[in-house]
């Protein structure tokens, strides 16, 4: 959320960079979203998954007045329009167009997952948050190594009790229903010690400062301990390299001089040629 978020770039962020800086030389950068995230309409689709919708589309002409194809890139593509000026000034028209969008091409990628058409990677692009998206590609790229990630979840206490409560909790089912399955994909694929969790009473003036406080330590430590682990990490595999190298090195200086032990001059031949 914007508190925790705003704390860390004005208390740890800095720390984290300078201590980057004076142990290893290096700069140190990190972005985090709390909430589930926005579900937004995918920028471009391929021509390929397109053309699979294309039969399920319930308003066709409207999906392709907003998605244009552009066939310059090796697979083409079809590529959401900009908004023109009336629609950037009145964001009521452009919510309805969104929606309209949204269930057009998800009831037609439903139907298409459900055919075995398209992959399941194909349907959540139209269904699931950006951060989400980000979020699997990071469990799939360290599926071996899920100790370089960390998680933070907070779970406010009081939340019914907070006024403006849609400022710190999905208000829709679906989106809490997605929220709960990542939660829970995420408890399943990483270690139990590279997740903390937090229970915050938030019109606590109190409870929130103490949550807070440990948070921001929580999170300057546990980074601090993955920044050391790697750097470490890359060390021995630098050393091993290295090693691997040395040993390649002298192989083959070994069996040189082998070769030249063994090798035994033909100077009366070579006279005769």
């Amino acid at each position: 959320t914007v508190e925790e978020r705003n704390l860390l770039i004005e208390n740890v962020y800095p720390k984290l960079k300078e201590y980057c800086q004076e142990k290893y030389g290096l700069e140190f950068q990190i972005f985090l979203s709390h909430r589930y995230g926005g579900r937004f309409l995918p920028a471009t689709i391929t021509q390929r998954l397109f053309s699979a919708l294309y039969p399920y589309l319930i308003n066709l002409s409207f999906v392709e007045q907003w998605y244009k194809v552009d066939q310059n890139p090796l697979e083409a593509v079809y590529i959401l329009q900009p908004l023109t000026e009336d629609l950037i000034k009145d964001n009521k028209i452009w919510n309805e167009i969104e929606n309209k969008l949204h269930t057009d091409l998800r009831q037609a990628a439903d139907k298409c997952y459900a055919k075995g058409m398209i992959e399941k990677e194909d349907r959540d692009l139209f269904f699931i948050s950006v951060t989400e998206q980000e979020i699997h590609r990071a469990l799939e790229n360290n599926h071996d190594q899920t100790n370089r990630m960390l998680c933070f979840i907070r779970e406010i206490t009081d939340l019914n009790e907070i006024k403006n409560k849609n400022k710190f909790a999905e208000t829709e089912d679906e989106p809490n229903r997605l929220l709960d399955k990542l939660k829970a994909q995420i408890y399943t694929q990483l270690d139990s010690q590279n997740i903390k969790t937090y229970k915050v009473a938030w019109e606590s003036k109190e409870d929130r400062e103490t949550y807070m406080k440990k948070f921001l330590n929580d999170f300057e430590t546990l980074v601090k301990n993955q920044i050391d682990y790697h750097v470490q990490h890359l060390k021995q595999k630098s050393l091993l390299l290295t090693d691997l190298l040395y040993d390649e090195v002298m192989e083959h200086a070994i069996q040189c001089k082998q070769s030249v032990e063994r090798f035994q001059e033909r100077n009366d031949i070579m006279e005769k040629v």
